[in-house]
């Protein structure tokens, strides 16, 4: 293992090549596609501003002055490419820009970013010569106009905070807030150095005004190509260990710092810290990686080598483990009905039988909890035509339905959900019940319409009676929590969720009405390559922005990604998800989410898992799709999981020829069993399988 780790730091440099080369490959696969903002956004990404600028630029083919004259979306091109090109050595360009598209002000900014206040003032004075906004005149002080040169002036004088004044005025807000921080003013320093976008001096001042949160909140933010990141990371260290604080950011953000190790003393002191941080919060396996870190740079260390081997003895518990999913697995088969696939609720009484037997949609495939049973939409949606007004024993569930559906079907609902809930009954005053879309153990997703915005939508009501109050409580909890995690998410790739309510007793959510099926029905063998890669490249775009806002979807799986018929695909059930900012639902110690997708970690550590775990999922479902098998598979959960724990995955290769290489290298590395090992981020990966190469015909 430690082999391993050297071997990797010492390809680092050509990795780092090789990056810079897939990142290229991806930027021309944008411009040849048609997309120029969004291989720009992608070099943005890795900090190649003055790229991203001159690639908008040679994508629209005329010279700077000219960019004024371009039609309205091309324009947007160009303002685009002067905000990346204004961060450079190639801001004077910017500048140029800016003039040209009649957007005198933004010149100005640049150039008194660049210390050309003369040139600023001038363009402020007389405008764009292209009918610009009209220009700007700044008073600050007596009605008096005010330049820099007024500025320091006053701060010569002694007039200190009359200069911060001018300063603000002049948008300068770093020496605004230096004059408010040699005031004595760190809070109000803090919040100009936010207004100027200095993360590093933001945090500073309100450490210093005593405001560890907003602190926090700003280390976070620092670049990782900052000159001070590894400033800005020790001090967050610190500032958490006293805080008691351990989020996803703050995770994401000491990625870098973990994985390059400690330079110093000072950083040495941080890694002990952050272990220390880590094992608080029951994640031993990081804070074994923290140590090992300080050990590759400081060898031999005895407090770091002693603390490893405290943490390494407690973390052996194999006997105990396999008693407590021994356990697990007697309750998984005690009589409930339930296969691998099915989620696991630790704690949870068994789920009464519904009335006929199992809901299942199109060909047999299991609805479970939450939103895939929305995969019979396509099937189920156009049964029937909405009744323009229930008749009053319909609409009780009292007689049979007049709504197109089985007369079976409505009396299964009216038994299940309750006679408010026929089909035809009106929600809340507000949603029409259209017909059903399908059912889990805990809810029923209806087709329904909004009588307020006259428009279709899905209805999910959860079927808290049916259940104990303990059941009810947490059950409650996960469907607040979905919606909570989803409001956060605004994707083209995650499912919408609009509204929560109650009526008569039902809780139910609004969301999204999606036309099409479930992944998991289109998975009776494996797919095309070329439709597997595009649906798995929109998976990791959906993941990416959860991923983003902190959000750790931890069940991703067949049934939880919908496919619509436009071929969209809809990451949905957010309901066992972690939030940096929520309380886990799921006891530590306990199992949860779905055992074939899975990563290892879930099994010994579901509270503590980071977003690796979702992309050990995503490599779970990119081999199904691929080799139209599992990578491990079992019909009992505790030989599923030895297999998981201790076996590796067959390559792609033997299931299917064809597979490119680099392909089959992209997903076994995904699963691998090392969370270290797998891909840093979902957008790492979708340029892995940009770059792929497929044969013809895939």
């Amino acid at each position: 293992m430690e082999r391993d780790r050297g071997q990797s730091r010492g390809g680092a440099g050509g990795r780092e090549r090789s990056g810079k080369q897939e990142v290229d490959r991806a930027v021309q696969q944008h411009l040849a596609a048609g997309t120029p903002a969004e291989a720009a956004a992608l070099l943005a990404q890795y900090a190649r501003y003055e790229d991203a600028g001159h690639t908008l630029l040679q994508h629209l083919g005329v010279p700077a002055d000219q960019v004024g004259d371009l039609d309205e979306p091309r324009r947007k091109l160009a303002r685009l490419a002067a905000s990346y090109l204004a961060k450079t050595a190639a801001a004077p360009l910017a500048v140029q820009l800016f003039v040209s598209l009649g957007d005198p002000v933004r010149a100005a900014e640049v150039l008194e970013r660049m210390g050309d206040l003369l040139g600023a003032q001038k363009l402020r004075q007389h405008g764009a010569r292209r009918g610009g906004r009209a220009p700007q005149t700044v008073n600050a002080v007596g009605g008096e106009a005010v330049n820099r040169d007024k500025a320091l002036q006053l701060e010569r004088g002694g007039q200190r905070e009359l200069a911060a004044q001018v300063y603000v005025a002049l948008k300068q807000y770093a020496d605004a807030g230096r004059l408010m921080r040699e005031l004595g003013k760190p809070a109000a320093a803090a919040q100009l150095y936010v207004e100027g976008n200095l993360p590093y001096e933001a945090a500073f001042c309100y450490l210093e005004a005593g405001d560890t949160g907003k602190g926090m909140e700003n280390l976070v933010r620092v670049p990782r190509g900052d000159a001070r990141y590894r400033q800005a990371a020790r001090l967050a260290v610190q500032v958490a260990t006293q805080l008691k604080l351990l989020n996803f950011q703050l995770e994401y953000f000491l990625s870098d710092f973990v994985r390059q190790g400690p330079e110093d003393e000072k950083e040495r002191a941080a890694f002990l810290q952050l272990a220390e941080l880590y094992l608080l919060h029951d994640a031993p396996d990081s804070a074994k990686e923290a140590l090992r870190r300080l050990l590759d740079r400081f060898p031999g260390d005895a407090e770091t080598v002693a603390r490893l081997q405290q943490v390494e003895q407690s973390t052996r518990r194999p006997s105990a483990l396999l008693r407590h999913i021994g356990e697990q697995d007697s309750a998984f088969l005690s009589g409930r009905g339930r296969g691998a696939d099915d989620e696991i609720l630790p704690g949870l009484p068994a789920l009464p039988d519904l009335p006929g037997g199992p809901m299942v949609g199109t060909a047999g495939t299991r609805l479970g909890v939450g939103a895939q049973a929305l995969a019979t939409a396509s099937q189920r949606a156009a049964a029937a035509p909405a009744p323009a007004a229930a008749a009053p024993a319909a609409a009780h569930g009292s007689a049979p339905s007049q709504a197109g559906h089985g007369d079976a079907a409505t009396r299964d609902l009216g038994a299940v959900a309750g006679a408010p809930l026929a089909l035809g009954a009106i929600v809340a005053g507000r949603y029409r019940l259209d017909s059903r879309l399908g059912q889990g153990g805990m809810a029923v997703v209806f087709k329904a319409f909004d009588l307020e915005l006259e428009e279709s939508l899905a209805l999910k009501v959860f079927l808290g009676e049916q259940f104990d109050a303990a059941m009810q409580a947490q059950s409650l909890a996960r469907f607040k929590q979905e919606l909570k995690l989803n409001r956060q998410l605004a994707h083209p790739n995650i499912v919408r969720l609009y509204d929560i309510g109650l009526y008569q007793g039902h809780r139910y959510l609004s969301m999204e009405l999606l036309v099409g099926s479930g992944l998991d029905e289109l998975l009776g063998g494996p797919l095309p390559l070329e439709r597997a890669i595009g649906l798995l490249l929109q998976l990791c775009r959906g993941l990416q922005a959860a991923h983003e806002a902190g959000v750790i979807h931890r069940d991703i799986k067949p049934q939880n990604l919908f496919v619509t018929q436009d071929d969209v695909l809809k990451v949905m059930d957010f309901g066992i998800a972690k939030a940096a900012d929520t309380n886990n639902l799921t006891r530590t110690g306990m199992i949860a989410g779905t055992p074939r997708y899975m990563a290892p970690e879930q099994i010994t550590g579901f509270s503590t898992v980071t977003a690796a775990a979702d992309l050990y999922s995503v490599g779970v479902v990119a081999y199904q799709m691929i080799a139209g098998v599992l990578p491990f598979d079992h019909e009992e959960m505790m030989p599923l999981i030895m297999k998981k724990l201790n076996e590796q995955a067959a390559s792609l290769v033997t299931h299917r020829p064809e597979v490119p290489p680099e392909l089959d290298s992209v997903v076994l590395r995904l699963l691998d069993k090392d969370a270290r090992q797998r891909f840093a981020s979902c957008s790492e990966l979708a340029l892995a399988l940009q770059q792929v190469r497929l044969p013809r015909g895939a």
